[in-house]
C-alpha cells in the first residue's frame, strides 16, 4: 500500500520531510500545509504537490501526516488528523509539557490512530550498528554539543538536543531510572542552553549526559563501558570502535600476573594501544535516516508493524 502523506510545516525539517516523501516509492506526498502561503507554495512547486488550504482539508485527503511545526503548535497541528483517525509522525519533542503530550496520545487512542515521534537518531546507521551488539553498560557518557543555530528556541536544550541521548540511554541501559541529578544554564534563550544530567538505573548503570547549543564546535559522541567491552560511537561521523574483553584476554591476563614494578617497566617500553585489539563498528551508511524513519512509519500505519 502506498501511503498518501501531508507534511505540515515547511520550515527546515518540513522541507526535508517533503523531499523524502517525494523520493520514496512507498509513499506519496499529497500536499503541504504552512501558515506562510509563499513558503508552502514554493515547497509544493518544488515537490510537485498541492498546497492544502487548511489542516482539515488535508486530513480529509490523506492517509497520514508528518508534523514539523514548532513544538508549541504540535497539538493544534495534529488534532484535526487524529480526530479524523489519521496517524501522525510528530517531530521531537512530542509536546512542550506532559499534559499536552497526554492530550495528543489520548486523541490517538480515542480515534484509533498512531502517533510516532520523530527520533531520527534511532535510525542513524551508527546507532543501528551499536544495537547489534549485546552490550550491558555499567556506565554511559554522552556529549551532544553544537553552535547556536537559532532553531528550536521555543524549547530548551534538553528537549532540543539532549532528548536524543536520553532516548538512546533509556534503550541501552536496560533498566528503570531511580535517580536524576541535573543542572541547566540559560545564557541566550529563556529556557536552558546548556545541561548536564546524571541518571542512575535500578540495575546499577549510570549515565552522564551533556548537551550544549552554545559550543564552538559540533560533537555527537557516546561512550559505553561494561564488564565485557568498551564502545565508542561518533554519531556525526557514523563510525565507532569496540574493545572487547574476549579479544584482549591475553593482554588482560598478562597485566594481572605482573607486579607493580613490572607493569611500570612495561608501560615505559611499549605503547598500550599497540597491545590491544580494536574492532571497528560495522556501519552500513547506505541509507538516509530520515527515509528509514518514514518507511518505518509507513509500515506501522499500513501494515501494523511496531513503531521503531
Amino acid at each position: 500500500m502506498t501511503l498518501k502523506l501531508a507534511v505540515v510545516g515547511c520550515g527546515r525539517m518540513g522541507k526535508l520531510h517533503a523531499r523524502v516523501a517525494s523520493e520514496l516509492d512507498e509513499v506519496t506526498l499529497a500536499g503541504v500545509v504552512d501558515r506562510n502561503a509563499a513558503t508552502a507554495d514554493a515547497v509544493a512547486r518544488q515537490r510537485d504537490c498541492v498546497v492544502f488550504d487548511s489542516l482539515e482539508a488535508a486530513a480529509a485527503e490523506v492517509d497520514a501526516a508528518i508534523i514539523a511545526v514548532p513544538t508549541v503548535d504540535h497539538l493544534a497541528a495534529a488534532e484535526p488528523f487524529l480526530k479524523a483517525g489519521k496517524s501522525v509522525l510528530i517531530e521531537k519533542p512530542l509536546a512542550p509539557d506532559v499534559a499536552t503530550a497526554e492530550r495528543i496520545l489520548q486523541l490517538a487512542r480515542d480515534n484509533g490512530a498512531i502517533v510516532q515521534v520523530g527520533h531520527t537518531e534511532r535510525y542513524n546507521p551508527a546507532v543501528l550498528a551499536m544495537r547489534e551488539h549485546a552490550f550491558r553498560p555499567k556506565f554511559i557518557e554522552a556529549h551532544r554539543i553544537s553552535p547556536f543555530t537559532f532553531r528550536s528556541a521555543d524549547v530548551g536544550v534538553v528537549l532540543d538536543m539532549m532528548i536524543h541521548d536520553i532516548d538512546l540511554v533509556l534503550m541501552l541501559a536496560g533498566g528503570h531510572v531511580v535517580d536524576i541529578q541535573a543542572v541547566g544554564v540559560n545564557v541566550v534563550s529563556a529556557p536552558e542552553d546548556i545541561c548536564n544530567a546524571r541518571l542512575t538505573f535500578d540495575n546499577g548503570c549510570v549515565a552522564n549526559i551533556t548537551a550544549s547549543r552554545l559550543a564552538i564546535k559540533t560533537e555527537r559522541k557516546m561512550r559505553l563501558f561494561s564488564e565485557e567491552a568498551y564502545m565508542s560511537v561518533d554519531f556525526a561521523k557514523k563510525l565507532g570502535i569496540i574493545i572487547d574483553k574476549t579479544a584482549n584476554k591475553d593482554v588482560i591476563q598478562m597485566a594481572r600476573e605482573m607486579d607493580v614494578d613490572d607493569l611500570a617497566q612495561a608501560a615505559a617500553e611499549m605503547d598500550y594501544k599497540d597491545l590491544i585489539t580494536v574492532q571497528e563498528l560495522k556501519v552500513d551508511d547506505s541509507t538516509e535516516p530520515l527515509k528509514t524513519q518514514v518507511l518505518g512509519f509507513r509500515a506501522a500505519v499500513a501494515d501494523g508493524a511496531p513503531c521503531q
